[in-house]
C-alpha cells in the first residue's frame, strides 16, 4: 500500500501500521520548505534541532547553540573545501585527544597550525596585541612569556605569576620617523 489511513486516523506512507499521527517509511523528498512546529528529532540522533533554537548533532540534548557530540571517530568535526584532503579546519574526537587543527588533517598538539612555505599566523588588536606562552611546569614566575608590538618596539618579556610586573629581556626599537619601504 502506497497511502494507508488507519481507523485511528493515522497516515502512513510506505507502511500499512502507522505508529504516530503521520509516518513515512522509507526515503523521501521535500521539494520546498519543511517548517516544524516543535522538535524535530532523528530516531538515529544524527541531527536535532528545538523549538528553543538549538542544534544538536549525534546528541538529543544539544549544550549550546550548535552542539556535536564526539564518537570514537578520529575527525569529529571538519571543514575544507570541495574535494580537498587538507581541512581549514578539524577537531579530532576521543581517539584524537580534542586536539584541533588548522591547515592539517592529523592535529598532534591541542592547537596545531601548519601552512604552506611563507605562511603567516597573525595576532592582530587595536592596541598592543599580544602573543603569549603560558608554561605550566615552570618554576616561580618564570612560567609565562609573551611578545608585542607597541609604537616603534617589538617587546620581547616575562610576567610574574600574577601578571602585574612585566621583565622585559629585549626590546627592538625600530627608531622615530624610520620608514619601512616595500
Amino acid at each position: 500500500s502506497t497511502l494507508f489511513i488507519s481507523t485511528a486516523s493515522r497516515i502512513g506512507i510506505g507502511t500499512t501500521s502507522p505508529g504516530t499521527l503521520f509516518s513515512v517509511h522509507g526515503s523521501g523528498l521535500l521539494s520546498s520548505n519543511l517548517t516544524v512546529g516543535g522538535t524535530l528529532l532523528a530516531t538515529s540522533t544524527a541531527l536535532l534541532a528545538t523549538t528553543g533554537g538549538t542544534v544538536g548533532i549525534a546528541t538529543t540534548s544539544p549544550f549550546g547553540l550548535l552542539s556535536i557530540e564526539q564518537g570514537t571517530e578520529n575527525a569529529s568535526l571538519w571543514i575544507g573545501n570541495t574535494g580537498s584532503t587538507t581541512p581549514s579546519l578539524v577537531v579530532r574526537g576521543v581517539n584524537g585527544n580534542g586536539n584541533v587543527g588548522i591547515g592539517t588533517a592529523s592535529p598532534a598538539y591541542n592547537l596545531h597550525v601548519a601552512g604552506s612555505a611563507g605562511s603567516d599566523i597573525r595576532v592582530e588588536g587595536s592596541t598592543n596585541p599580544r602573543f603569549s606562552i603560558n608554561q605550566s611546569d615552570g618554576g616561580t614566575d618564570q612560567k609565562r612569556w609573551q611578545n608585542y608590538a607597541s609604537t616603534n618596539l617589538l617587546n620581547f618579556s616575562a610576567l610574574n605569576d600574577a601578571e602585574n610586573a612585566e621583565s622585559f629581556w629585549m626590546q627592538v626599537n625600530r627608531g622615530s620617523g624610520t620608514a619601512i619601504s616595500s
